[in-house]
């Protein structure tokens, strides 16, 4: 009798658990009902209990950076004699929590030429601002992208909510958090820097409801800014959004009468360094990953100079090259619907690999000179990714969500680069760059 009535217990305390995790997960998907229906002390309860289940999984799971490879050796892996011209690697990885490093590497050797180790806890707790409706948990872990070095060795970062500049021997110099910095970091040719960025409030657009406050915190009004590198200054701020509508493109944002809280997801601002054929000294060149646009814009008349939507999809750094050339590196994925049931992973690769677009602006014409090397090589990042043709020809490809560097010409990689965590793991990358 004893035992029967335990194993009840049991029983009844395993229905009930299931059942309050069950109802904690439905409030957390609507906890404005919750709170209708129980009040907010209670459905902030319930909310906390729904997440128990994630927090277990995450507490026994590798963090994301970890990536499954027991194969690639640590560091360069050399497949050519034929690497003369190549320089130095600038990258940004971490083996644990709250340990990045920033490394510049001698690419011909491998060498480690200088390491910066920034304090990730004082730069996480000085690029929280509790004023971003879109900010991080306090304390959260950040990663550092697209790492800049400038001349006296301080390095330029952002943290996707950050901007952030350390100097030669880690020590942080200033941190702007006013504004959610991501993606992109580059130079312009008097010295100032252009990034991609979000302002925490939206502006005012006149083919979305009038009562701003409704979308204001939760549209992705994303920005090109120019920046002081010795401040954190903002010099220059000018919305994307802005920048179509103004230039008659504004239909662009809502094709088939769709239209995304992430509409744009600017990706990529380049600074034209010098004067070519169809660009001057100080024209961008943007890339909105979400419109699968790439165009060319000229801030001193506000004016869109070219633009071209495709073949890429979703795609990622966007470059000049030469005198009359535009160079795409094309994710080309299609992103899953909300409800997640086309794709087994959320996303579908269009032909399975990534691609290298080369336009030629003159000839309106489009190349695609890197398609065996891509599909050889099985470079396939989803969300993220680099690719830059350098001087000689060669590309150099940052396969960001699988952790490896590609050096190669059309026919076949030349250098292998992974930074390995231990004998099972390499470290995701985030979106290295080649120095010269």
């Amino acid at each position: 009798m004893k035992i029967r009535y335990i194993v009840i217990l049991i029983l009844g305390g395993i229905l009930y658990t299931i059942g309050l995790l069950g109802l904690a997960r439905v409030i957390s998907t609507n906890p404005a009902r919750g709170e209708e229906l129980f009040g907010s002390v209670i459905t902030n309860m319930v909310v906390d209990i729904g997440d128990i289940p994630g927090n277990i999984r995450s507490y026994f799971s590798k963090p994301n950076f970890f990536i499954a490879d027991s194969l690639n050796g640590d560091g360069f892996t050399y497949f050519s004699d034929n690497i003369s011209t190549y320089s130095k690697l600038l990258v940004s990885y971490k083996t644990d929590s709250f340990d990045s490093k920033i490394q510049l590497l001698d690419i011909k050797t491998g060498a480690l030429i200088k390491e910066w180790t920034p304090n990730s806890k004082q730069i996480t707790a000085l690029s929280f601002n509790e004023d971003n409706p879109m900010s991080f948990e306090k304390g959260s872990d950040l990663h550092y992208s697209y790492p800049l070095l400038l001349k006296d060795s301080s390095v330029v970062f952002n943290t996707n909510y950050s901007l952030v500049k350390i100097n030669k021997n880690s020590e942080v110099e200033w941190v702007n958090n006013a504004i959610n910095a991501h993606h992109s970091i580059e130079m312009d040719a008097g010295g100032d820097i252009y990034i991609s960025a979000r302002n925490f409030l939206a502006g005012n657009y006149d083919f979305l409801p009038s009562n701003s406050e409704a979308y204001q915190k939760s549209l992705h009004d994303e920005a090109i800014m120019k920046i002081d590198a010795s401040t954190g200054e903002i010099l220059y701020d000018k919305s994307i959004i802005e920048i179509l509508v103004e230039n008659g493109y504004e239909s662009l944002m809502y094709a088939g009468g769709h239209l995304l809280s992430d509409p744009i997801h600017l990706n990529d601002v380049q600074p034209a360094l010098r004067k070519g054929r169809f660009w001057d000294q100080g024209d961008l060149l943007i890339s909105c990953r979400n419109l699968s646009l790439v165009f060319l814009y000229r801030p001193s008349t506000n004016s869109v100079l070219w633009k071209q939507q495709g073949p890429w999809k979703g795609q990622h750094d966007a470059n000049f090259h030469g005198d009359k050339w535009v160079t795409v590196f094309g994710n080309d994925v299609i992103v899953d619907s909300p409800s997640g049931k086309i794709f087994q992973k959320g996303h579908h690769l269009l032909r399975g690999f990534n691609e290298i677009y080369k336009y030629d602006l003159e000839k309106d014409s489009l190349t695609t000179p890197f398609t065996n090397l891509m599909q050889k090589e099985n470079i396939k990042t989803p969300s993220r990714g680099k690719g830059t043709l350098l001087p000689n020809g060669d590309i150099f490809i940052e396969e960001t969500d699988n952790g490896r560097i590609i050096f190669g010409d059309s026919i076949k990689k030349k250098i292998l680069f992974v930074r390995r965590i231990d004998s099972d793991h390499i470290s995701s990358l985030n979106w290295s760059r080649i120095i010269d």
